[in-house]
């Protein structure tokens, strides 16, 4: 009997799997139902040059217009990366030079896109296209702000930033750039007037030189970013990292960057590098399964001048002699011989784990500037990314983190010249990834982040100011929004441990769980809510993000709990983590949200991680639930299979159902499967859930303890091993001892 339950199980598992590959392989999803045709519609007058964008639903339409009459008017057909698509070219006379319009729309996929050529070399080119002049009624605008870490606003943003419209029923477009981004601008107030051209310091650009915007149109806000997001990265070629793939993204880690306690701070005694070794080798003993280190911008060689060759004072004057200390460009991007007298290689063997490692701009006094081309602050030449990259590969580095990136554009001349911008980004990742070195994201700007959507091994960025705290919440969860639709994971930045609700919200993320306490005041509790006993955080399957509400709610300035959800997904069996605060006083009122809203479908049950509590919601009721004492609340949430059961994974982890400990779910008519990966060393696991009757439980690999049911709550939780005897398996690059449950009524 085990052996046949076994196979089942693996039949239907694989399965399963196939039709995921499947639906993987059709690519963005169609918003548009069941028609197969052109989801989106555009059509220009010839004899008017009024060009319109037209969506059936919502029913929307877009108008602008060129110059008439046309030189020349042509329809076609075709396929590029995003799909088979329709197109209409036009060309017009702008100053006497020829352009051409493209306005493509692709079968399946709300998405337009709009291609403006220069048929000749032209200066000042400030053509506008598209320039919308009429637009849907009514429209709300998001965008995000031209800053360090792209902090979001309920504005037009004029700059290189995607813009959000949307109306109260939360139909939706997004508008961007979809090449050139660092040069490429937003302008008009997103209402009446929406357009998109070249910032108006490009001097001039060559003949055939294009630029591209692109345009969804669909129902539903996070939908539409779902739709937006992969259709841009697949035009930029770009592949999306998993979220284990770098050990950044996989495992717990330790900081000592801005906010944390050894950020320019060490024990005299101990010196720097004794300093992080004895916090390491502390929480080893205490078996906190950190799996890397962040060493920040205190490590390399620095001056004391900023990025205008100003000067600037040292983060530590009793130091000020020793270029580690200098909070200027860097002058040698090694290791600091005061700090690391037998290198930095060395020190990694001792610490025994992959570095992270911080880098800024160039100091305009290093020597680097003679030996490669920097534009401005910025090296833009791929023999110095080599050069960097191999030492940091020979030396232990597993991750180069850029820092300063709003910086170096603004000082590096990345929004007038046609090439800086991508040159410096494309050739860092690619040298990086030459020497398996992967990349993150420091301050970058909405453009910078756009960048990211043509570059390969960029695997997460920051997404709030330093130091993550509760204020910082609030925009961390809409630029997540940006940041997850990129393919790129989110870092909130580093936190104290014995803050709750920080890490919890670092894993939610699904990116980068990371914290900086000082020895002895670690809260292991905390940190292993998030992990397995080896490490491997237990994650969500997409960034959390707010709920479509949140925009509506935001644009109005109503004062209402902000709701934030993530999910994990497998094989068609979805649990949603609903995290909800009041990011202001005037905010604190009741928790409100349905099953839609926070992507599930007809019952659900709702419990409360941090109280307990829970409660059954029936099909298209609206669950409501009080913020915590401290202003904010933590909810899991499954709906019931046929067989009744709403599975909520391991109990006591923040997200108990990430592929890390459950790398399968399967509802059946009678029954419902988990599959439970055990790390090497763990003997038990708490599962739980919810059932309308007491379950039986059945183990295969393992075995089960007795299973404990409330009646009155319908809530069931039982202790599962594994035997010696269990299979083992791989599972995103580690090797775990796998048991499968089945839940069933009792007959």
């Amino acid at each position: 009997m085990r052996m046949a339950v076994s196979t089942l199980w693996r039949c239907i598992y694989r399965t399963l799997a196939c039709v995921a590959c499947l639906a993987a392989l059709a690519g963005v999803s169609t918003a548009s139902g069941a028609n197969p045709e052109i989801a989106l519609r555009a059509a220009v007058n010839p004899n008017t040059g009024v060009y319109t964008l037209q969506s059936i639903d919502p029913a929307w339409k877009f108008t602008g217009s060129v110059p008439a009459p046309l030189q020349a008017l042509h329809h076609g057909t075709g396929k590029d990366r995003i799909g088979r698509y329709q197109q209409v070219r036009f060309d017009w006379l702008y100053k006497g030079k020829l352009v051409s319009g493209t306005i493509r729309t692709y079968r399946n996929v709300p998405v337009a896109q709009f291609i403006l050529t220069f048929q000749q070399a032209m200066a000042h080119p400030q053509i506008r296209f598209p320039d919308f002049t009429t637009e849907p009624h009514g429209l709300h605008v998001f965008s995000y702000r031209n800053n360090s870490f792209a902090p979001p606003q309920f504005s037009a943003g004029q700059s290189g930033t995607p813009w959000l419209l949307f109306d109260g029923h939360y139909n939706a477009a997004i508008i961007s750039p979809a090449r050139h981004f660092t040069i490429m601008t937003m302008r008009g107030n997103g209402t009446t007037h929406t357009l998109v051209r070249l910032n108006r310091n490009v001097a001039a650009v060559p003949a055939k030189f294009q630029i591209r915007s692109i345009m969804v149109i669909t129902h539903g806000i996070n939908h539409a970013y779902d739709i937006w997001g992969p259709a841009l990265t697949t035009l930029g070629g770009k592949t999306r990292p998993g979220n284990q793939a770098a050990p950044v993204l996989r495992y717990l880690g330790y900081w000592t960057d801005n906010g944390a306690t050894y950020y320019y701070h060490f024990k005299p005694s101990l010196g720097y590098a004794g300093t992080i070794l004895a916090e390491i080798r502390h929480l080893q003993s205490r078996s906190i399964p950190i799996h890397y280190l962040e060493l920040d911008s205190w490590w390399y060689r620095k001056d004391s001048t900023n990025y205008l060759g100003k000067k600037i004072r040292s983060m530590l004057p009793q130091y000020r002699h020793q270029a580690w200390a200098q909070f200027g460009g860097v002058t040698h991007y090694t290791a600091s011989r005061h700090l690391f007298p037998k290198g930095l290689e060395a020190f990694d063997q001792q610490v025994g784990m992959p570095l992270v490692v911080h880098g800024r701009w160039i100091s305009k006094k290093s020597p680097y500037h003679k030996r490669y081309k920097i534009i401005g602050i910025a090296p833009v030449d791929l023999r110095y990314w080599n050069h960097i990259a191999a030492y940091l590969h020979d030396n232990g580095v597993k991750t180069y983190l850029q820092d300063w990136q709003s910086t170096l554009a603004r000082y590096s001349h990345f929004f007038s010249n046609l090439t800086a911008g991508h040159d410096f980004y494309h050739n860092m990742a690619d040298a990086m990834a030459a020497h398996g070195v992967t990349v993150m994201y420091c301050m970058p700007l909405p453009c910078e982040l756009l960048e990211s959507s043509e570059v390969n091994n960029i695997m997460a960025t920051r997404v709030s100011d330093d130091i993550f705290i509760r204020p910082r919440f609030y925009a961390c969860l809409f630029t997540s929004r940006l940041a997850g639709a990129l393919g790129l994971w989110p870092w909130d930045d580093v936190c104290m441990s014995w803050r709750t609700d920080n890490v919890l919200l670092q894993n939610l993320s699904a990116g980068v769980v990371g914290f900086g306490d000082p020895i002895g005041r670690e809260n292991r509790a905390n940190l292993m809510r998030t992990c397995r006993s080896d490490g491997v955080l237990i994650k969500p399957d997409v960034p959390i993000v707010p709920i479509d509400r949140a925009y509506l709610d935001g644009a109005l300035h109503v004062h209402t709990p902000l709701i934030a959800r993530t999910y994990t997904r497998q094989d068609g069996v979805k649990t949603a983590y609903v995290f909800a605060f009041a990011p202001r006083p005037q905010d604190k009122k009741a928790v409100t949200f349905s099953a839609h809203d926070i992507g599930l479908h007809g019952a659900m049950y709702v419990y409360n991680y941090f109280t307990g509590s829970s409660a059954h919601i029936a099909a298209g009721k609206t669950f409501t639930g009080a913020l915590g004492a401290d202003n904010a609340a933590y909810y899991v949430c499954a709906s019931p299979g046929a067989a009744g059961i709403a599975f909520m994974g391991q109990r006591g982890k923040f997200v108990g159902t990430g592929r890390a400990r459950i790398p399968a779910l399967a509802n059946l008519p009678d029954a419902f499967m988990a599959s439970v990966a055990f790390a090497p060393g763990e003997d038990v696991v708490t599962l739980h859930g919810f059932a309308p009757y007491k379950p039986t439980v059945t183990v295969h690999g393992g075995m089960a303890g007795a299973v404990i049911y409330n009646r009155a709550t319908q809530h069931f939780i039982v202790r599962v091993s594994p035997s010696i005897t269990a299979p083992m398996r791989e599972l995103d690059g580690s090797v775990v001892k796998e048991v499968n449950v089945v839940f069933s009524r009792n007959k």
